[in-house]
């Protein structure tokens, strides 16, 4: 033995034999507990349900309305070649009624576009929400333009541009303040 070499130890420790593999387990049920319920999204605001049904029922006024304005610009065009309204000049029937015609449908795509945005930002979709932000906005506008306009001689005077500018005011409200439950959704 050199000097470097370590002595050996007296009574060397007898390997270890492997430990022996544990029980089976026990058998697991057929059936397994239910995987946990979705997270309940909150109960839909009622200023939400209000606002979206004031918007169906005012689109669905504006696109009748507008289907009427169509109609009668279809009216106006088929007149004669300006002998009925007294004036002498040819194709101006056709004009005037092209013309009411397109305003008529600039009218009934607003409406659709109410309706639209009323029914589903009941249903809680986000981009419904913002297309109704910026519809009422526009629609509070031109209320806000009759109620400007209006002669108080007139039968109602300004009361129906009035409760217009009112129900898109709180249609803005409320879509406006109803952001976290679009969120959750």
């Amino acid at each position: 033995m050199t000097e470097m070499d370590p002595p050996a130890p007296a009574n060397p420790e007898p390997a270890q034999e492997p430990a022996a593999p544990p029980p089976p387990a026990a058998p697991q049920p057929v059936w397994q507990a239910a995987p946990p319920a979705p997270p309940a999204h909150s109960p839909r605001p009622g200023t939400v349900t209000a606002a979206s049904i004031i918007l169906i029922v005012i689109g669905s006024l504006v696109s009748l309305l507008g289907l009427l304005v169509v109609l009668g610009g279809a009216l106006i065009g088929t007149l004669g070649e300006g002998q009925s309204l007294g004036v002498d000049l040819p194709g101006v029937t056709g004009a005037v009624g092209g013309i009411v015609a397109v305003i008529g449908l600039i009218v009934v795509t607003f409406g659709v576009l109410e309706l639209i945005s009323g029914i589903f930002a009941l249903l809680g979709r986000a981009w419904a929400r913002i297309l109704a932000l910026v519809i009422a906005g526009l629609g509070a506008l031109f209320a806000l333009l009759g109620v400007v306009g209006s002669q108080s001689s007139e039968a109602g005077g300004p009361a129906l541009n009035i409760v217009l500018l009112v129900a898109y005011i709180f249609v803005i409200w409320a879509m406006a303040s109803a952001g976290r439950w679009y969120a959750e959704r």
